[in-house]
């Protein structure tokens, strides 16, 4: 698991979710996520190379601004993650991988 935000306290806050959320050992996938300041989105990859899962997507933190005073960054990655991780392909391939016995 990667995680790059330009602000530290984003970018621990979304660390620690993510490995309590999904932890590596039932969760057999990486997760990277990369925001550069100044920039509107937020760039997340879903991988595993011996399943092939590769899927990509963008968090965008503005469109939970008005629900949310602060960590707009961490409420739209964490959304965009769990849609991610819960999608078909994400699920096929951990299934790949236990047949493989990894």
């Amino acid at each position: 698991m990667c995680v790059g935000l330009y602000k530290r306290s984003e970018n621990d806050r979304v660390s620690q979710a993510l490995e309590k959320q999904y932890p590596p050992n039932d969760f057999p996938i990486n997760i990277d996520v990369c925001g550069d300041m100044g920039t509107t989105s937020v760039t997340i990859h879903v991988w595993n190379q011996d399943s092939r899962l590769n899927l990509w997507g963008t968090a965008h933190p503005e469109d939970f601004t008005l629900n949310h005073q602060d960590g707009e960054t961490f409420t739209a990655v964490m959304s965009k993650v769990s849609e991610m991780v819960n999608s078909r392909a994400t699920l096929d391939a951990m299934v790949r991988l236990s047949l493989l016995g990894r």
